[in-house]
């Protein structure tokens, strides 16, 4: 993709299959999102003043517009080669025609625009991705990659952009979510095995949990009428009430839940440590597109019921 207007291209390496992604093996840290409150920790993300919140929802927003600092230099940055996976919905998949669509891909197109940069995604599988990055085969990761992952390997990571709450859904018109110390003898249905219940567990002592083994049985239980809440992947679960599946029956209640102890970091790309320049660059798109409101047309284009 160029500024001009091209489509942004995406090569697949030839004879390579891409591994199964985890949304909870891909966060990626800043410490500036570190919440100091309890495990029920409020949301340090502001909403976007945007027009389609009224209706649409909220947006995050992690910057202080003051610190944008200058637009790089184009001639700078050079041409960019994003290093993804193809198997991580809705952020990066094969659409029914072949090609490569989702969240990242029209995020990296956005931000290569603001950058006026010509931009192309290479598709490999995510255990591949650092060591592609490291042999000089790629110059941005945009799948994410794991917090010890990073560190290990001396990455350089861009200002998070997106961060994966944890939520409490109930049935639609059922009120809003009780205190905690009000939860004594409400159900919670939940995945067993998960940070989610070992929140539960902390926090949440006097609910009566139920445990369940896919987060289809989980979110049926409530759907069914079988509990109270269940509890959850936001992101996940914005798409199960904005799907089929829910069968309009619920929505979200109370706000996020941020605790990184327990929910991660949030999503960032990841740079050589010898490309600098990259990282301050992309700080800069990544601000601005949400200044512009660009970011938030993409995040409510995947996401029209905001786990925000």
């Amino acid at each position: 993709m160029t500024h001009s207007g091209e489509s942004l291209t995406a090569q697949r390496k030839p004879q390579e299959s891409s591994s199964p992604s985890s949304i909870f093996a891909i966060c990626a840290t800043v410490a500036a999102l570190l919440v100091s409150a309890p495990g029920y920790a409020q949301n340090t993300a502001t909403p976007v003043d945007d027009p389609l919140q009224a209706t649409l929802g909220h947006v995050p927003n992690y910057w202080d517009f003051k610190t944008v600092g200058d637009r790089p230099s184009a001639e700078d940055l050079g041409s960019v080669r994003f290093l993804m996976t193809d198997d991580f919905p809705p952020f990066s998949y094969l659409a029914r025609d072949g090609q490569l669509a989702g969240f990242h891909v029209d995020f990296a197109r956005a931000l290569c625009d603001e950058l006026k940069i010509s931009c192309q995604i290479l598709v490999r599988p995510y255990t591949d991705l650092v060591g592609t990055l490291g042999d000089g085969k790629g110059d941005a990761i945009i799948s994410g990659i794991s917090v010890p992952t990073a560190l290990a390997q001396g990455l350089l990571l861009s200002d998070v952009y997106l961060t994966t709450p944890a939520r409490f859904a109930a049935k639609a018109g059922s009120g809003d979510l009780p205190k905690v110390e009000d939860m004594a003898g409400r159900s919670i249905s939940f995945v067993t095995g998960t940070s989610h219940e070992a929140f539960l567990n902390g926090f949440f002592t006097h609910a009566d949990l139920h445990p369940y083994d896919s987060r289809f049985a989980a979110r049926r239980a409530l759907r069914e009428g079988e509990v109270d809440f269940t509890f959850g992947d936001g992101l996940s679960l914005s798409l199960w009430l904005n799907g089929e599946q829910s069968r309009g029956c619920c929505q979200f209640v109370g706000g996020p839940y941020l605790e990184p102890r327990f929910f991660g970091n949030g999503f960032a790309m990841a740079f050589s440590p010898t490309r600098p320049e990259l990282k301050q660059g992309f700080d800069y798109a990544i601000r601005e597109i949400f200044k512009s409101g660009k970011f938030a047309e993409l995040y409510l284009r995947y996401w029209p019921v905001s786990f925000f």
